[in-house]
């Protein structure tokens, strides 16, 4: 485990590698769930750009979205891409997200289709205004240390050696077998907060007071890597505060996360999911989650998918969609919301 410091909520030096980044990530919902979104800035110094994302959801059920680019060559010392900054006031304890400026406007999530679309002019646009403060509510967790590895079971393992399916992947599986010790060498780390502020859309203001999901993480950042990953997070005000991943990358399975429960942060011994997928074969539109603390602790959690974003990601010709879901969280002890990732 890795004792994280004041430093730590700075830019590091890059390693040599061409996909070194290094990424801020906060996700922020409303208690009453009308608004909700995630923002993500990312630094690429070795590739000589910096870029970020907005992802926007409105209590009319709209969606947008906005990306960020630009030059970078040296990103120490840096909080912002684009026109969207993440920065530090305090730091492991207060946070603020800041962006002006335009974002795509979606009236039915179903039709943002490809991202690419966004580099089109005549797409319905919103001027929005972020002012979000993030204010943690537990210390910062070690996210590599909580994960456990394993092998994925025959059955599964064997689906996925058909003669067609072992030759097209034989070239990208022997560069993740390079490329996986440079990664596992990532420093990564989350927290959970209260997230209070403004968000304006075409000069109406509106004031948010809800929870969120913070991350941030340096190192090696291949998304040719993994195979898949879902990620949940959510929070219900800061009675139970949830993290859990699965990641696949060839024949093996990666498991993580924490719950944040009474006062106290504890990883996660283990954790299953169902999730019932549409006909895309990518997005859900209902998931349960069985989660058991180290303590022994056994946390049930079920989820109604809201909307959906599916940002697209280029890594060297490899297309990644990333779907970005916002999900009500229901509890034995309430309603929460978060976000429910699905990778491919």
């Amino acid at each position: 485990m890795v004792d994280f410091g004041p430093l730590d909520e700075k830019t590091h030096q890059a390693g040599p590698q061409k996909h070194w980044n290094e990424s801020f990530y906060l996700n922020f919902f409303d208690l009453e769930g009308n608004w909700g979104g995630a923002s993500r800035i990312g630094f690429s110094p070795n590739q000589g750009f910096a870029d970020g994302f907005i992802c926007l959801y409105f209590p009319n059920g709209a969606t947008g979205f906005i990306r960020t680019w630009e030059s970078c060559r040296d990103h120490l010392n840096r909080s912002s891409a684009g026109s969207i900054e993440h920065a530090c006031v305090k730091p492991f304890e207060k946070w603020q997200l800041r962006y002006v400026g335009p974002i795509y406007y979606f009236e039915n999530p179903a039709s943002m289709g490809d991202f690419a679309q966004t580099m089109l002019t005549d797409l319905p646009k919103r001027d929005i205004e972020l002012n979000l403060q993030f204010q943690a509510v537990h210390e910062v967790i070690d996210f590599h240390a909580s994960m456990k590895r394993e092998l994925i079971s025959g059955s599964d393992l064997l689906s996925k050696l058909r003669p067609n399916y072992f030759f097209d992947h034989l070239g990208p599986a022997i560069r993740k077998v390079k490329l996986l010790r440079v990664m596992s060498g990532a420093q990564h780390y989350e927290h959970a907060g209260r997230i209070e502020g403004t968000i304006s859309v075409d000069g109406e203001i509106h004031t948010f007071n809800g929870f969120g999901q913070r991350d941030h993480s340096w190192g090696v950042r291949d998304m040719r890597v993994p195979t898949n990953w879902r990620w949940f997070s959510g929070q219900f005000k800061d009675d139970l505060c949830f993290n859990a991943i699965k990641v696949e990358v060839l024949a093996f399975r990666a498991s993580g996360g924490y719950i944040y429960h009474q006062g106290k942060a504890e990883a996660l011994k283990s954790w299953s999911f169902k999730a019932d997928i549409d006909g895309s074969g990518l997005r859900a539109k209902n998931v349960s989650l069985s989660l058991f603390a180290a303590s022994g602790k056994r946390f049930d959690v079920t989820g109604e998918i809201l909307e959906n974003i599916p940002v697209r990601v280029n890594t060297g010709g490899c297309i990644s969609i990333v779907n970005e879901a916002r999900t009500r969280f229901s509890w034995n002890r309430g309603t929460g919301y978060g976000i429910s990732e699905f990778m491919e």
